[in-house]
């Protein structure tokens, strides 16, 4: 329940207002750094899902010519 208690903000706020606390030289800098976990964490489950896919066919094709 803490969620409910917690101090909101407008939209307008939480879409237009951005923190550099990290110290970054720029505020695009700051932003590209802060989505690596993100992408990442994208792109490798979903290369992992297509490696899958084509090692199955790949075995497939090795078996059944």
């Amino acid at each position: 329940m803490f969620w409910v208690l917690a101090p909101r903000n407008t939209a307008t706020v939480v879409f237009t207002q951005f923190t550099d606390g990290g110290g970054w030289p720029s505020m695009g800098l700051a932003l590209m750094v802060g989505q690596i976990t993100a992408l990442y964490a994208c792109i490798c489950s979903d290369a992992a899902a297509h490696m899958s896919e084509e090692i199955k066919v790949c075995l497939n094709a090795a078996i059944f010519p």
